[in-house]
C-alpha cells in the first residue's frame, strides 16, 4: 500500500515533467524543468531504497531466479554509469575474465541493482583517477561457479573505524560525507542484504584517502542452454508501426481511479498519436469495453469496486480463443506479488509507475504489433493459397 500511495503522485510529477521537457520551452524554462526531473529522480531513488529495506525487514522481498547472460548484465551496468564517470573526467575500466561463464541461473535484476549501487558509489566518491570493475569465476563442480565481482576506485576511501558499521542502515562515513555527497546511507545495507538473500556476500577493504575495494561474491548454477534466457515483454525490440491501416489511430482504454494519472497517461498517449477513453474502475471499464473497439487496455491494479486483476479475468473469460485483447498493468505497486498475480489474472505486461513515454511506446509496439501479426497469420491460415 505504501508503494502504491507514494509512487502514484511521483508518477504525476515525473511524467508531466518529461512531457513538458519535450515541448517548446525557453532556455530558462527548460532549465527549471531539468531541476524538477533531477530532483524527482533523486527522490524516487530514496523511495525505492526505503521500500526495498522495508520489504527485506518484513521478509517480503523475493529472489527470482532465471537464466541470464552474466557478461551482458555486467557490461550493461558499466554502460549506464559511464556518463557519470565521463562528466567528472574519471576513467572506467571493465575487465571480464575469459573463464567467466556466460549463461548462469540467478536473479539478474538484484545482481544488477547491487553492481549499480557499488559502481555508482565509486563514481560519486571519486574526484580523481577512476574505477575498475573486474569479474572472475571459479568453477565448483561443473554445474556451479563462484563469481567474484570486484569494484576498485581511487576515491576518498573509508576510515577504519567506520568500516565495521558501514553496512548498517542509514550509516555514512561521517557527517561531512553526508553534507558533501548526500544520500540516505541505505544503499550498502540493502546491497549486503540482497547478497545474503542470494547466499552471497559483500566485503570491503579501504584506506582513507586511498580509495576502496568492494567485492560481491556469489555462487550461481550454470544455465543449461542459452535458449532458456528469459526476456521481458516490455524490453522486446520491435519496429512495428503504431499507425493503423488507412491512418486510423490506436484506440486505448485507460482504467485508472486517480484523475491526475488519467491526465498524465492521456498526455503520453496523445504524444504517441493514440486516442483513448478513461474509466474510473473495472466495472465502468467493462461497460465501455462492451460498447467500443479498443486495441489495448492500460489498467491500474488497485481500484475501488473492481480492481485491475478482476477486470483482466473478466475480459479473459469473455474471449472466444480467437481474439486476444492485450492488457497492460500500469501500477504503482512495485511488489513482486503484484506481478505474479497480474500474470495469473491474464495480464500481458507490467509497467511500474512512474512511467516514461518510451516505456509506453515499446509496450504498444510490442503487444499491439504482436496481436496484429497473430491476426494476420490467422487470416492466412483460414485462407490458404492454392498450390502451384
Amino acid at each position: 500500500m505504501m508503494s502504491h500511495e507514494i509512487r502514484s503522485p511521483m508518477n504525476g510529477i515525473i511524467s508531466v515533467a518529461e512531457i513538458l521537457d519535450r515541448g517548446k520551452l525557453g532556455k530558462e524554462q527548460k532549465q527549471l524543468v531539468g531541476v524538477i526531473n533531477q530532483s524527482a529522480e533523486t527522490l524516487l531513488t530514496i523511495i525505492d531504497d526505503i521500500l526495498d529495506l522495508s520489504k527485506i525487514e518484513a521478509g517480503k522481498l523475493a529472489i527470482n531466479r532465471f537464466d541470464f547472460d552474466l557478461p551482458a548484465v555486467i557490461t550493461g551496468v558499466a554502460d549506464l554509469l559511464a556518463p557519470s564517470f565521463h562528466q567528472k573526467n574519471l576513467s572506467l575500466n571493465l575487465n571480464l575474465s575469459p573463464d567467466l561463464p556466460r549463461f548462469v541461473h540467478g536473479d539478474a535484476n538484484r545482481i544488477r541493482q547491487i553492481l549499480f549501487n557499488l559502481l555508482g558509489n565509486a563514481a560519486k566518491f571519486t574526484e580523481q583517477g577512476g574505477a575498475t570493475l573486474t569479474a572472475t569465476s571459479t568453477e565448483l563442480d561443473g554445474n556451479e561457479a563462484t563469481i567474484d565481482l570486484v569494484i576498485t576506485d581511487t576515491g576518498i576511501g573509508i576510515n577504519r573505524e567506520v568500516l565495521d558499521r558501514l553496512f548498517q542502515p542509514f550509516e555514512q562515513a561521517d557527517s561531512s560525507v553526508a553534507r558533501q555527497y548526500g544520500g540516505t546511507g541505505l544503499g550498502l545495507s540493502i546491497c549486503r542484504r540482497l547478497a545474503q538473500l542470494m547466499a552471497g556476500e559483500i566485503s570491503v577493504s579501504s584506506k582513507e584517502g586511498h580509495g576502496s575495494t568492494f567485492t560481491l561474491t556469489i555462487s550461481l548454477p550454470l544455465a543449461k542452454t542459452p535458449d532458456d534466457i528469459r526476456k521481458s515483454n516490455i524490453d522486446h525490440d520491435t519496429s512495428v508501426d503504431l499507425r493503423q491501416p488507412e491512418g486510423a489511430q490506436l484506440h486505448i482504454l485507460v482504467v485508472e481511479d486517480n484523475h491526475i494519472n488519467q491526465i498524465v497517461i492521456g498526455k503520453i498517449l496523445r504524444e504517441l498519436g493514440c486516442s483513448y477513453d478513461t474509466a474510473d474502475d473495472g466495472i465502468l471499464a467493462l461497460d465501455k469495453f462492451g460498447k467500443n473497439r479498443y486495441d489495448l487496455v492500460l489498467t491500474d491494479l488497485r481500484m475501488p469496486n473492481m480492481d485491475g486483476f478482476a477486470l483482466a479475468r473478466a475480459i479473459r473469460d469473455g474471449e472466444d480463443g480467437e481474439n486476444h485483447m492485450p492488457i497492460v498493468a500500469v501500477s504503482a505497486d512495485a511488489m513482486e506479488e503484484a506481478r505474479d498475480e497480474s500474470a495469473r489474472s491474464g495480464i500481458d505486461a507490467f509497467l511500474t509507475k512512474p512511467i516514461k513515454i518510451e516505456d509506453v511506446r515499446r509496450c504498444l509496439e510490442s503487444h499491439v504489433g504482436r496481436q496484429r501479426e497473430l491476426k494476420w497469420r490467422s487470416r492466412e491460415d483460414s485462407n490458404p493459397q492454392p498450390a502451384d
